[in-house]
């Protein structure tokens, strides 16, 4: 799908990557809100991910997708300078 207009009709004649496919992007809602609680409180992605028996990349995505929904989220990082 195309996320800035019409949707994209995948046609066999292409040979298509799928990002991402090995993640499960879905979250249970206590999971996503510990997630975010667990980030603001100051742990690692990597201690998260072990407690939640997930990989580092799938919480990575649920913070960003926190981010993206305008929730106070502590800094992945900060700006030098």
């Amino acid at each position: 799908m195309r996320t800035t207009g019409q949707p994209l009709h995948l046609q066999p004649k292409h040979d298509w990557i799928f990002c991402l496919e090995n993640l499960e992007l879905a979250f249970e809602k206590e999971a996503f809100e510990r997630i975010l609680s667990k980030w603001n409180e100051g742990s690692s992605v990597e201690w998260i991910a072990k407690q939640e028996r997930r990989q580092p990349l799938e919480i990575l995505l649920c913070l960003i997708d926190h981010a993206r929904r305008g929730r106070r989220i502590r800094p992945f990082a900060r700006k030098i300078g």
